[in-house]
């Protein structure tokens, strides 16, 4: 385990899928700690997707890989690309971090920053965009989450094997029991119509009072599920997530 660092701005990565963490207070808001993702290859992050039937991950053309993109400044940006078709309409995507170094047993309010983008990857009208949006969901756990098989049936009787992360996500702009929602962009919005990078927070939905485990580490997860049921991508370019200690 790295040691913390006082009072100093700069993104330190714990390989293994961990992020370091930082002591300080922001250039936007006091904090007891901070945590830099750059979703870079090194940061060997877990990647996975949720509620698809076992025998048909090709079927919904499941990818992700790291890659570089344009950036606003003078150098690219690395970034996580996850790549699906939501044939079925509920696919969630989510990516998991490990975070250690808090203090044992302590409480925290969890909440971030994170730049990103959305984009279509097939040819499609507007009208297939109307009143659909991509809605963004974040938790923080003393645990490590898990994916597991559950066993279904269909509408005629067959039953068949899901995929599905053993977590209450919650709907659209509901909260679950595990996860908040903390945003949507629409998908007839400029960002992705022009496949522009965005920032969103949760400064209005914090993530309160989740207790640190007795070695000091947290688990952050991150995902969103679309209502267009077709081929698109969404990139993860940066993320600093801020742990304010109760």
């Amino acid at each position: 385990m790295k040691k913390l660092v006082k009072f100093l701005w700069v993104p330190l990565l714990l390989l293994g899928g961990c992020t370091d963490l930082s002591d300080g207070v922001g250039p936007t808001t006091n904090y007891d700690y901070f945590s830099v993702i750059s979703f870079s290859a090194e940061d060997e992050l877990n990647v996975g997707f949720s509620d698809y039937r076992v025998d048909s991950a090709s079927f919904f053309e499941l990818d992700y890989s790291y890659v570089h993109l344009p950036s606003r400044h003078s150098i690219e940006d690395d970034a996580l690309e996850v790549q699906y078709n939501n044939k079925n309409g509920r696919l969630f995507h989510y990516f998991l971090a490990e975070v250690e170094g808090l203090n044992p047993g302590k409480s925290y309010n969890v909440f971030f920053d994170l730049d990103m983008k959305h984009q279509i990857e097939q040819d499609y009208t507007q009208e297939d965009l109307r009143d659909k949006s991509v809605y963004f969901r974040f938790g923080v756990y003393n645990y490590k989450p898990w994916v597991e098989k559950i066993n279904l049936t269909d509408s005629l009787g067959n039953a068949y094997e899901e995929f599905s992360l053993h977590l209450d996500k919650g709907d659209k702009e509901e909260d679950g029991e595990d996860m908040l929602y903390v945003n949507k962009v629409a998908l007839a919005s400029n960002y992705v119509l022009n496949k522009r990078i965005f920032r969103i927070n949760n400064r209005q939905h914090v993530y309160y009072d989740v207790q640190a485990d007795q070695q000091g580490k947290l688990w952050v997860v991150f995902g969103a599920d679309s209502e267009l049921t077709m081929r698109q991508s969404t990139s993860y370019i940066g993320m600093t997530i801020f742990y304010d200690e109760k």
